[in-house]
C-alpha cells in the first residue's frame, strides 16, 4: 500500500506542474480577451428644432404696399409701387418660437430691389419682448394689448440687448420703419421689392 501512494504523489507532482501553467494561460486568455473587446453602443440622440416663424404680419404705408409671407413664415415680401418723396412704410410682425430649443433672435435682414434704389431708403428695426403669455401681444392685429399701454412691462420700458433670447412657445414684436428719402426724379414713382428673412440660431451659454 505504501509503495503505491508512493508512485501517486510522483506521478501527481509532474501532472500539477503541467496543469497549473495551462490553467494560468487560459485564464489571463480570458482576461485580455473581455478587458480588449470591442463594445458597440447603438442610441438614438434627438437635438431638438430651431424654428421660429411669422405668425402675424401688418403692412401700412402710402402708397398701400402688398405684403406676402413665404411658405415656411420666416421671410416677408412686400412689393411698393409709386414710391414718392417722404414715403413711409411700416411693418409690424410677431415671431413666435415654435420649435423645441431656445434661440437667439437677431435684427432680420432687410433687402431692397433694385439694388440701384437701395441708397434712397432709410431703414430702422426694433425687436421688444420676448413675451411669455397670449395676453400681452394680440396674434390678429399683431397690437400690444391694451392694458398694457399705462403701465408698460419691462420687456418695453427698456430695450432689450440683442441677440434675444426667445424659449420654446415665447413671441417677439419686431417692428420695422422704411422712409424713402429720394428727391430725383429718376427714382419717384418707381417700384421697390423688399424682403424681411429673420436670423436666428440655437441658443448657447456664450450667445
Amino acid at each position: 500500500m505504501e509503495g503505491k501512494e508512493e508512485v501517486g504523489e510522483v506521478i501527481g507532482k509532474p501532472a500539477a506542474l503541467i496543469l497549473i501553467p495551462l490553467i494560468l494561460l487560459t485564464v489571463c486568455g480570458v482576461a485580455y480577451t473581455r478587458w480588449n473587446d470591442t463594445v458597440v453602443m447603438r442610441g438614438v440622440v434627438e437635438t431638438g428644432e430651431a424654428e421660429v416663424c411669422i405668425t402675424c404680419k401688418l403692412c401700412l404705408g402710402c402708397p398701400r404696399p402688398t405684403c406676402e409671407l413665404s411658405q415656411d413664415r420666416q421671410t416677408l415680401y412686400v412689393e411698393w409701387k409709386e414710391i414718392r418723396p417722404c414715403s413711409k412704410l411700416l411693418v409690424v410682425l410677431v415671431l413666435k418660437n415654435t420649435g423645441t430649443v431656445p434661440v437667439n433672435l437677431f435684427k432680420p435682414e432687410v433687402g431692397i430691389a433694385p439694388s440701384s434704389m437701395s441708397r434712397y431708403f432709410e431703414v430702422h428695426r426694433l425687436l421688444l419682448g420676448p413675451f411669455k403669455t397670449r395676453s400681452e401681444v394680440d396674434t390678429e392685429t399683431c397690437k400690444i394689448k391694451d392694458k398694457f399701454e399705462k403701465n408698460l412691462p419691462i420687456g418695453l420700458c427698456c430695450l432689450p440687448r440683442l441677440p434675444m433670447q426667445l424659449d420654446p412657445g415665447q413671441k417677439a414684436l419686431l417692428i420695422i420703419l422704411i422712409e424713402f428719402k429720394g428727391l430725383c426724379w429718376k427714382v419717384m414713382g418707381k417700384e421697390a421689392q423688399i424682403t424681411v428673412e429673420l436670423d436666428y440660431r440655437v441658443w448657447c451659454m456664450e450667445g
